[in-house]
């Protein structure tokens, strides 16, 4: 079938639809992404770990994909996404952050999309400072995993960041159809 998805800087803001997932992308969704694999900011308190992402990392060779596939360059750090849906709060899949250890090691961050590309194909990201980056909190879920990989409950876990999210403004949902 034809490949239709598109990266932010395809989107055309004059399209009702693509409007729609612009202020997503730029106000509610995160990326989670594991703390230890961030690293820290430096002096001026930008998170440089996607500046030289190592190649061997990245979707293309991490995953043996066809030359001709979308997103071959881009970096694998996200491993999951989340929803803002508070001023403290976000929705992710539970089979990401099931427990409290796994909540101490997640970070969840804003601008992690791609702007364009480089002269070498490789994607390029707005700049992710210390405001874009939120650590988690707790987590609320009754999904549970245990060693053999048996998963039981619903797939969504409620989590409480380490702080307010100033400028952002949650997604809307309706509690029923």
């Amino acid at each position: 079938g034809n490949d239709d998805r598109r990266d932010w800087h395809e989107l055309d803001s004059s399209d009702s639809d693509d409007a729609l997932a612009l202020g997503l992308l730029e106000n509610s969704i995160m990326a989670h992404i594991f703390r230890s694999d961030l690293g820290s900011p430096d002096s001026d308190g930008v998170y440089r770990v996607l500046d030289d992402y190592p190649d061997s990392f990245r979707l293309g060779p991490a995953r043996n994909m066809c030359p001709n596939q979308k997103f071959l360059q881009h970096p694998r750090l996200s491993y999951c996404s989340a929803t803002l849906v508070g001023n403290s709060h976000v929705i992710t899949a539970a089979h990401c952050v099931w427990n409290q250890m796994l909540c101490d090691d997640a970070a969840f961050v804003f601008n992690y999309y791609v702007l364009g590309y480089d002269d070498n194909g490789n994607p390029t990201f707005p700049a992710i400072t210390r405001d874009d980056v939120f650590f988690c909190k707790s987590v609320s879920t009754n999904y549970r995993e245990d060693s053999s990989g048996y998963s039981s409950g619903t797939d969504i876990a409620y989590i409480t960041l380490d702080r307010a999210v100033p400028g952002r403004t949650p997604a809307t949902y309706h509690k029923t159809l």
